[in-house]
């Protein structure tokens, strides 16, 4: 009894200020919190769904869910899936996600698309890559069980990942609580000049979470450092 009444207790306090403690924090990622207390079991299934309240999400469709959950007519395990889709929906970030669910093993398969500035161009890139400071390169993740298992080039403007010349293997990239993308891959760039480059991308913390993503990727030489720098955009 002791032990539940501490628990009550430092829900109320996490409630009372959820919003400083939130405050930095997407819609997203707030749901994504207080998705993993409940995991964690620290905190009750009503606990939780007083969190969600608090979160103050303007839909009908979550208030709709709410009003069927209520009246019995949606079960718990069906509530929480449909409540995560809505919170996806209204993520503006998170719906960037393409998700296709696959039956046989119930994986989902997400794709998301990532755009990059040049911040950064060392003196041992060639010149004949036109690598200028500014410009900006697309790529696409396939992530499977929140690890990349793929990277693919849709945009043909790139001048680095290009299509024609640009691959990637040995993905050790992960997707932390569909948060942080951070790891590591081998670039592969089939180019006379760049033959036999042994060149790998140090994925830096980057947050896919929010609205504007945020974090960088740098390519690097063993032995000669940092040769380019990407910034999300």
């Amino acid at each position: 009894m002791i032990f539940k009444n501490i628990k009550a207790n430092i829900f109320i306090i996490l409630i009372l200020y959820s919003s400083a403690i939130f405050s930095q924090d997407s819609l997203y990622q707030k749901y994504n919190k207080l998705k993993n207390l409940l995991n964690n079991e620290a905190i009750s299934f009503d606990q939780f769904n007083k969190g969600i309240d608090n979160l103050q999400i303007e839909s009908k469709d979550y208030q709709d869910l709410k009003d069927l959950f209520s009246s019995n007519v949606i079960a718990e395990e069906d509530y929480k899936q449909i409540l995560e889709n809505i919170i996806i929906n209204l993520s503006p970030q998170i719906s960037k996600l393409k998700t296709i669910e696959v039956e046989d093993n119930k994986l989902n398969i997400q794709e998301i698309d990532l755009s990059f500035k040049i911040v950064f161009v060392g003196r041992r890139v060639p010149a004949e890559m036109n690598l200028i400071i500014g410009n900006t390169e697309n790529i696409t993740v396939v992530i499977e069980k929140n690890k990349v298992k793929e990277i693919i080039i849709k945009d043909e403007q790139n001048n680095l990942f290009n299509k024609n010349f640009a691959s990637f293997k040995d993905l050790r990239i992960n997707l932390k609580d569909n948060i942080i993308l951070k790891g590591k891959n081998k670039l592969l760039l089939d180019l006379s000049f760049a033959a036999g480059a042994n060149l790998t991308m140090w994925w830096k913390n980057l947050d896919v979470s929010r609205e504007k993503f945020s974090g960088m990727i740098d390519i690097t030489i063993p032995g000669k450092g940092i040769q380019v720098k990407l910034e999300a955009i």
